[in-house]
């Protein structure tokens, strides 16, 4: 039935409804099963799920397999959310997170490999002296998980500070200082990786 809905909803996405942030009373609509409520919340978020989702697959069909999995799991786990204490951004992008790290340990046979430049990420899959290649996932453990999230929003989707900061339910100040504080250590961990390269 859940399968059935999400499939719908992707094929008629509501129009005209263009939020700045899911309300708590939207979250508590949802939470009650109401399906305009559920029909807002995934056209705010699917197009976020889904390039976020290729940015890690790099394919179409399992950036779509995504979207639907990631809202099967919202509806299936919505209950159990908090809404006084969560933030609900950041429990949707964890949900997605969370899939696509599952999916690319099961995924043996992709390799991802992506170099981070110029506020940017790219995917590539040679080394040269212009861009240092890094496997996407030790960016992550260099900088922590909070300052990734905030990071691959700001040079993979390309959101501004202030869209982050009503996603995630903080300032643009403090956003922006674990943007670039995060950007920094991912800079100087690329540099190492590249001179560790250059030494063998």
């Amino acid at each position: 039935m859940l399968d059935g809905i999400c499939k719908s909803i992707y094929i008629t996405k509501i129009k005209g409804i263009k939020l700045k942030a899911v309300s708590k009373k939207l979250i508590k609509k949802l939470q009650n099963r109401d399906a305009d409520a559920f029909r807002i919340i995934f056209d705010y978020y699917s197009s976020k799920i889904y390039y976020l989702a290729l940015k890690y697959t790099q394919n179409i069909d399992d950036s779509n397999d995504c979207v639907q999995e990631v809202f099967l799991r919202i509806l299936n786990h919505i209950q159990d959310f908090n809404i006084q204490k969560a933030n609900f951004g950041t429990w949707v992008y964890t949900i997605t997170m969370n899939y696509l790290k599952v999916k690319m340990k099961c995924d043996c046979r992709r390799k991802k490999v992506y170099c981070l430049d110029n506020d940017t990420v790219y995917e590539t899959g040679v080394s040269s002296d212009i861009h240092t290649n890094i496997q996407l996932s030790e960016i992550e453990k260099a900088v922590g998980e909070e300052s990734y999230q905030i990071l691959l929003l700001k040079v993979g989707l390309h959101m501004t500070f202030d869209e982050i900061s009503r996603e995630l339910g903080e300032t643009p100040s403090k956003i922006k200082r674990i943007y670039y504080s995060a950007y920094e250590k991912a800079r100087e961990y690329v540099k190492r990786g590249d001179m560790n390269e250059k030494s063998r």
